[in-house]
């Protein structure tokens, strides 16, 4: 998983490339991808502030953080039956 700075990144990037949209589809599309961006990097907030053994920065040594989500021992998925996929 990517650190919520990667994320807010991503969300810069696609605002600074409204400024050069071909129309206001596309730009509303990139403002979107935007939104998008940010709600990832605040759910991965929350996520570490609930599971910080997650955290992958230098001062976090997860054992977990490759793992993907659904086989974290005690990490609760969204979707039907488990599956993290829904």
């Amino acid at each position: 998983m990517q650190k919520p700075a990667e994320y807010r990144r991503h969300a810069a990037e696609c605002r600074k490339l409204t400024t050069g949209a071909m129309s206001e589809e596309n730009r509303a599309r990139l403002l979107h991808m935007a939104e998008t961006w940010e709600q990832l990097a605040e759910a991965r907030e929350e996520l570490l502030s609930r599971y910080p053994e997650l955290d992958r920065s230098p001062q976090g040594d997860a054992k977990d953080a490759d793992m993907p989500a659904y086989q974290i021992p005690g990490l609760k998925t969204v979707g039907s039956g488990g599956n993290p996929r829904g």
